[in-house]
Order: C-alpha cells, then structure tokens, then sequence
C-alpha cells in the first residue's frame, strides 16, 4: 500500500469514525436504537450480554435519560481483504449524564465498537460493542 492510500484510508476511518460515533450515542442518548445496530450485533453494556438490536432497544428503554460527552477518541483501520471495504475499531472514552441531577450522576465511560462497511456504499453496521461505565461519583443517587 502506498503512503498516499494509507493515509486516504486513515483520512476516511478517522471521519467515519467520527461520525458513526457521533450519531451512534446521539440516537442512544434518545432512547432509540441506532440503525447500525442489526439482529446479529453482539453487545455487552455494563457487563450485560445483549444480542442484537430489538434486546438494546429493550435496554434503552429501560434505562434512565443519558447525555453522553464524548472526551476521547481512537480509531484504527484493519484489513479484511477487501479494498472497498471499511473495517475499524473506534475506542471511546468520556462523560455520560444520567437524570437530571448534575453533578451527582456525572459518570466516566468507555466503549470499543468494531464497525464494519461490508459492501461498497452500504451503510456502517456495529458488529460488536462492550461498554463499560468506569467511574462512579460518591454522591450518586443512581445505582447502575
């Protein structure tokens, strides 16, 4: 690979990246399942198993109102032999609101997704995802 088409393919996954994880907690943060999320999704949300998409809107919807603030980001290309094709791992880190009692329900997060465009032009899907809240105030008045 030349160094002018690594760094077109890194100029296109971190963009991609971006995006797909912008709109991803965009849609989570509504309550609604993100349409990259699809029957074969694998899941584990805060140590939960969870298996495709009608599971994590069931999920969601139980769960409390979220404002997610995406801090850190990381993304890297891997190859799956096709040319066309767009595989990436997207690391996230940052601060998820729950409720409405702030700062008491201000929590840090972590998320890795493997994202994946398996035919030219097709939209992202999310193969897999673990999200894990790695910080919890002292003061929380939720127990999640």
């Amino acid at each position: 690979m030349s160094n002018s088409s690594l760094f077109s393919l890194l100029d296109v996954t971190v963009r991609e990246g971006k995006h797909f994880s912008s709109a991803f907690f965009r849609a989570v943060d509504s309550h609604e399942s993100p349409d990259s999320v699809t029957e074969n999704t694998t899941l584990v949300w805060n140590g939960s198993p969870l298996l495709g998409s009608k599971a994590f809107h069931e999920m969601l919807l139980a769960s409390p109102v979220t404002k997610h603030d995406i801090t850190g980001f990381d993304v890297q290309p891997f190859p799956n032999g096709d040319q066309n094709a767009i595989n990436m791992i997207v690391s996230l880190s940052g601060r998820v609101y729950y409720g409405d009692k702030v700062p008491q329900n201000l929590f840090g997060f972590s998320a890795q997704l493997v994202v994946r465009r398996i035919q030219p032009n097709s939209p992202l899907a999310l193969q897999t995802m673990s999200y894990r809240l790695i910080h919890k105030p002292s003061n929380a008045t939720l127990q999640i």
